[in-house]
């Protein structure tokens, strides 16, 4: 019996800096085996505020972790930073599905401050909202300006590997902590997925999401070395920033409140960050994928003396992980 379900090989990528990209495959009883990973810090020059501005820099360090993981084609899930993507949650009469994706791409313009030919979108109905005899779809919508996504497609398809699926990073990570949990958090729960100077957050109720919002803290390159006390400095003055980005949560939903924040990424593994966000944001703070999940229920690690360095920074993971769970919600 074959491992994988298909013989198609699974490339998973989440552009950011730093760059990280996962090879695996999937098995018949839908776990994802890892077989490869790479890591690569890049200039800061080449990726800034989401926007790649390098494409041959990044082509090639894909193609040196192509020819490492011996890798010449396969279907590519991708992730890009979520700094310029734009996400607008309405209510729109229901119809089907069919319709409702026919309906607003004529309306586009009333939410999106870009012009329909400029951008890539996609929209998820989240919710069906009932008043009396008035249905209606809670809808999602999420675009990007084809600016921002064109170079990195481009830099995908030049590596002869098919862009299968572009998603949102924060989304993906979103999926891989949701997938680790036996259940849904009650109440309004801040997914933070963050890393280095980067934050980008979703607030969801139950399991629908409210709120979209990312940051970052521009002045602060992660790569410079400072001394304890700047960082210090420098960690209060990133909270804070998050801090202002959760407030206009509660100017969009003043009768509002959020109940719990659920941190990933790499910053999820600095005590001083989560200490400080509890305190700051003033709510009960976990860090995910914790102790208690049992990440061996979601993969299959076949990365030989690399198991134990991916496991020990799996907050970090995340996001390509996230992509090859994408129809598991």
């Amino acid at each position: 019996m074959s491992l994988f379900s298909s013989e198609v090989p699974i490339l998973s990528i989440e552009f950011g800096n730093p760059l990280r990209v996962i090879f695996g495959g999937k098995r018949k009883d839908k776990k994802v085996v890892i077989k490869n990973f790479a890591l690569e810090t890049l200039p800061p020059e080449i990726i800034q505020g989401g926007q790649l501005n390098n494409s041959d820099y990044l082509l090639e360090v894909l193609k040196s972790i192509l020819k490492r993981f011996k890798l010449k084609s396969g279907k590519t899930l991708i992730s890009i930073p979520a700094q310029n993507v734009i996400v607008r949650f309405f209510n729109f009469p229901y119809m089907p599905e069919e319709e409702l994706r026919e309906s607003i791409k004529w309306e586009l313009e009333r939410y999106v401050p870009l012009s329909p030919e400029d951008i890539n979108y996609d929209i998820q109905v989240v919710s069906l909202v009932e008043r009396g005899d008035i249905k209606e779809s809670r809808v999602m919508l999420v675009a990007v300006p084809k600016e921002v996504l064109s170079p990195y497609l481009d830099v995908v398809k030049k590596l002869n590997l098919d862009p299968d699926l572009v998603d949102v990073s924060v989304f993906s990570a979103v999926r891989t902590v949701i997938m680790n949990r036996k259940d849904i958090p009650k109440g309004n729960t801040i997914y933070l997925y963050t890393h280095d100077n980067v934050a980008e957050f979703v607030v969801a109720k139950e399991n629908q999401p409210l709120f979209f919002r990312s940051t970052v803290m521009e002045e602060w390159n992660p790569q410079e070395e400072v001394d304890d006390l700047t960082k210090s400095f420098m960690l209060e003055d990133f909270v804070r920033k998050i801090q202002e980005a959760v407030n206009f949560f509660y100017m969009q939903f003043p009768e509002e409140h959020i109940d719990q924040a659920i941190v990933t990424g790499s910053n999820a593994k600095n005590k001083d960050f989560i200490d400080l966000l509890e305190a700051i944001l003033n709510v009960n703070t976990e860090v995910s994928p914790g102790s208690s999940v049992n990440i061996n229920d979601l993969l299959v690690l076949n990365l030989k003396k690399q198991d134990k360095e991916f496991l020990g920074d799996i907050y970090s993971w995340v996001v390509p992980i996230g992509l090859f769970f994408w129809e598991r919600l």
